[in-house]
């Protein structure tokens, strides 16, 4: 959505993603974005994706981060969801507490071919720990994709076991 959305936005707009998707979706997505300023920022082993993200939050640039999957041995906080305990991944919760950012959650549902139905909510801030308020964040994030997913429940592709038994 961002990339149709924020291309003529003055604001830099971050978004992470995959590193390992195919070549021709990766340079699809550069050329489609290179007279914008939206800029991808490529998750890697080496963690150096860490590092460009804090250099956008520094520079009070947006930063948009996947919350509904972990990948490999990403830490992780466990939430209820569809009234079973899930994991989620904590990393995108502890950046936002620890520097104390807003945090939104988009979800960008399609209704028709050329027509998609964008949820945009702030989450609330709770005092405590960093890893408390993150577990915080996390668990509205949850809940507030749960809802989403009642209403559009056939578009929300996971390829991986994501409940806890």
């Amino acid at each position: 959505a961002a990339g149709y959305t924020l291309v003529a936005s003055e604001k830099r707009y971050n978004a992470l993603v995959f590193a390992e998707e195919a070549e021709s979706v990766m340079r699809n997505r550069e050329r489609m974005f290179q007279e914008t300023n939206i800029r991808m920022i490529p998750v890697k082993e080496d963690m150096s994706h860490i590092f460009q993200i804090n250099s956008a939050l520094e520079n009070g640039e947006s930063v948009s981060i996947p919350a509904d999957r972990v990948v490999g041995g990403q830490r992780t906080v466990t939430c209820d969801f569809f009234g079973s305990p899930a994991d989620f991944p904590l990393g995108p919760f502890v950046l936002a507490a620890q520097r104390d950012v807003p945090v939104l959650s988009i979800h960008v549902m399609k209704e028709s071919a050329r027509k998609y139905h964008v949820f945009v909510g702030q989450l609330e801030r709770q005092g405590g720990t960093v890893r408390e308020k993150a577990a915080h964040f996390a668990r509205q994030y949850a809940a507030g994709l749960e809802s989403v997913l009642r209403a559009y429940p056939d578009q929300w592709f996971n390829y991986y076991e994501f409940w806890n038994d």
